[in-house]
């Protein structure tokens, strides 16, 4: 299957995502192919359903330049599943892209 980046209003980007209840060579291999397209296209994050896979799992690489990291601050890989925000704080002011909205910041 080709993979391509998904630009809005593609249909997949506005729907919920199926969670992920299988942990194995099937996860490991939409893992990798998520972290070569974001690669590929020069990003620092990539959602699953971005590239058509229609599952919760996000990619990260903070290793980047682009990403906005501290003096001495080292950067890191990051896959996350079926991922939920359970508590915030705090306020971070910066600038921020999206493969699937080419062109806006």
């Amino acid at each position: 299957m080709v993979y391509e980046i998904r630009t809005w209003p593609d249909r997949i980007l506005k729907q919920k995502m199926k969670e992920v209840d299988f942990f194995d060579e099937r996860l490991k291999e939409y893992v990798n192919i998520m972290f070569e397209k974001m690669y590929q296209l020069e990003g620092i994050g990539l959602a699953a359903n971005q590239i058509g896979i229609p599952y919760q799992i996000i990619v990260i690489d903070t290793n980047t330049k682009k990403y906005d990291q501290q003096e001495g601050e080292e950067g890191v890989q990051m896959v996350l599943v079926n991922p939920e925000i359970v508590k915030k704080e705090g306020e971070i002011e910066s600038t921020e892209g999206c493969l699937s909205f080419p062109g806006f910041r």
